[in-house]
């Protein structure tokens, strides 16, 4: 909404096609992202729709359409599942074209746009060495977590949209309080929280650019009764040994790909804690989730340029 009603509109480019605007939504009807991208189209923005659906109203919007189309998960019970192989989709989508800007730009070589596209390539394989590696210690986490009722995901760079990912699968998959937060914003705001002392506090660390804070907040946290929980690469072995708990990432991935790695351990992790507590993911056993209806929450309909010129 801030990028259609405020950003985009009141912008004025000084030439055509400027600035480029790149809107993601997988499903491509998402109102608030389709009503963006039209406002882009009408101050002359060069638009591009990243999107699993190439018909819908997002794609008909925009000048360039980048197919994100996964094939579907088996799934005879139609049971609703928070998307995770979407939003990889997407970032992977993204860091290709962010690489290929990069070359043509001429901000790095060809050779080092291979070795970033091969680093890319490899973050498959630490997902699936994390996830065979940490199931068993993850439901473990969540019989301890099972009466939980509020979480706190805390990340900086790469790791900060990670930490909102994280708990957005909690709240989508189990329907409990999550709370994603900055790593130094923890220390200004949640350090004070004492609503419920031990609350769960799960931090991400790649052992690069903020592992010295991770270290230095860890003992605070534990200090004023929190459940510390690392979510740690495996050569990250200062902070292993400050945490209640420790999730190890597998493999070498460089930090700038962390966020196709690291989110697997919170999306485990929500997955099984909804299975334990035993409810259905986007609360799908309570008919205002579920009726026609309420859908208008969330698809209403897109403000047009000239009602806003009213405003």
């Amino acid at each position: 909404m801030s990028a259609g009603r405020y950003f985009l509109f009141d912008s004025k480019p000084a030439f055509p096609n400027n600035p480029l605007v790149m809107a993601t939504s997988v499903s491509g009807r998402v109102t608030r992202t389709v009503e963006a991208m039209e406002m882009a189209k009408h101050i002359g923005a060069l638009t591009v729709a990243i999107t699993g659906n190439p018909e819908a109203p997002l794609a008909q919007a925009a000048k360039h359409v980048i197919d994100c189309t996964i094939p579907p998960v088996p799934n005879p019970d139609n049971i609703p599942i928070p998307g995770v192989r979407s939003y990889r989709m997407t970032l992977l989508v993204h860091f290709l074209f962010a690489i290929h800007l990069a070359e043509v730009k001429e901000r790095i070589s060809m050779q080092e746009g291979d070795a970033l596209r091969s680093q890319l390539m490899q973050t498959a394989d630490a997902i699936e060495a994390t996830l065979e590696a940490s199931e068993k210690k993850v439901k473990e986490l969540v019989d301890a977590f099972a009466d939980e009722k509020y979480f706190v995901f805390v990340g900086d760079g790469p790791h900060r949209a990670t930490a909102e990912f994280s708990a957005a699968k909690v709240i989508e998959a189990a329907g409990l309080a999550a709370y994603g937060q900055d790593t130094e914003e923890w220390a200004h705001i949640q350090y004070y929280e004492n609503v419920t002392p031990s609350t769960p506090t799960f931090m991400f660390c790649s052992g690069h650019r903020s592992h010295d804070r991770v270290v230095d907040l860890v003992p605070y946290m534990k200090d004023i009764g929190r459940t510390v929980v690392g979510i740690l690469s495996e050569n990250c072995t200062e902070a292993h040994t400050h945490m209640d708990h420790v999730l190890e990432v597998k493999g070498e991935t460089t930090e700038f790909f962390a966020q196709m790695v690291y989110p697997v351990l919170p999306e485990l992790f929500s997955t099984f804690l909804a299975q334990k507590i035993g409810v259905p993911s986007f609360r799908t056993d309570d008919p205002h989730y579920t009726e026609k209806g309420n859908l208008r929450l969330r698809d209403t309909n897109p403000i047009t340029p000239s009602e806003l010129e009213d405003l």
